[in-house]
């Protein structure tokens, strides 16, 4: 017959159970305050960003590759990226406005048209990322105005300020 779980011995030190058990969190469901968060989504990470926060692979914005010209990425680094950048607080409220019938891409580059479509469509990305904007469940989709068909977004919590 096993102990029960608080009756067993902690794990040593440094082994893989001890950080295992670290990021899940300890059974009673409390989370260690020693591992960072992602400053996106919130979640635990041992990752840290380009700019020294914490935050997962996938979270962090990638605008520029390391093939790509230095002029491609210097703009990268120099432009406001992530989910609470000037761009993605608009297109937040652009979506939270429309709620619940959603927009397109293309919708929202036409109701901010100072702005290039690969900008906007990469905050909305950061915005999805971070939990903010999500498609509809039954996957809506409508014509652009070219004809093609895009996927309807909308603001997963229209009444949160972002």
């Amino acid at each position: 017959m096993r102990p029960p779980p608080d009756a067993q011995e902690a794990p040593a030190r440094a082994s893989s159970a001890t950080l295992f058990d670290s990021l899940q969190g300890t059974p009673g469901g409390e989370t260690s305050s020693a591992i960072p968060r992602c400053w996106v989504c919130m979640h635990l990470t041992l990752r840290t960003g380009h700019d020294g926060r914490p935050v997962h692979a996938a979270c962090e914005p990638r605008d520029a590759g390391i093939t790509d010209p230095e002029t491609s990425q210097s703009a990268a680094k120099a432009a406001q990226k992530g989910a609470r950048s000037p761009l993605a607080r608009k297109v937040y409220d652009l979506l939270a406005d429309a709620w619940p019938d959603g927009l397109t891409d293309d919708e929202l580059s036409q109701a901010l048209p100072d702005q290039p479509i690969g900008s906007i469509a990469k905050r909305r990305l950061d915005l999805c990322r971070a939990g903010r904007v999500g498609r509809f469940v039954t996957e809506a989709k409508r014509a652009t105005r070219w004809g093609r068909e895009a996927y309807v977004w909308r603001a997963e919590f229209p009444e949160d300020p972002l």
